[in-house]
């Protein structure tokens, strides 16, 4: 996640989210950067995101791993 807006939030793998409790500003998920961590490394959290919102970044990182499917396809 980065506070730096301009990192073109409109891409299918970048989720924007306006707002976060308990964080100052909006903030990108950038999904084509998973990396994982082991848990006792999380110190402190920083915010709270929505149910809609985690939705959101749900289908970011099924579009990062190639795992989305759209719901509806027009036949060619």
């Amino acid at each position: 996640m980065t506070a730096r807006r301009g990192k073109k939030p409109h891409q299918p793998t970048h989720y924007l989210l306006s707002s976060v409790k308990g964080m100052d500003g909006a903030s990108v998920v950038l999904l084509e950067q998973i990396k994982t961590i082991d848990k006792r490394r999380v110190v402190r959290y920083i915010g709270r995101v929505s149910r809609e919102q985690m939705d959101g970044v749900n289908e970011a990182i099924q579009i990062s791993l190639g795992l989305y499917i759209p719901e509806e396809m027009e036949a060619p």
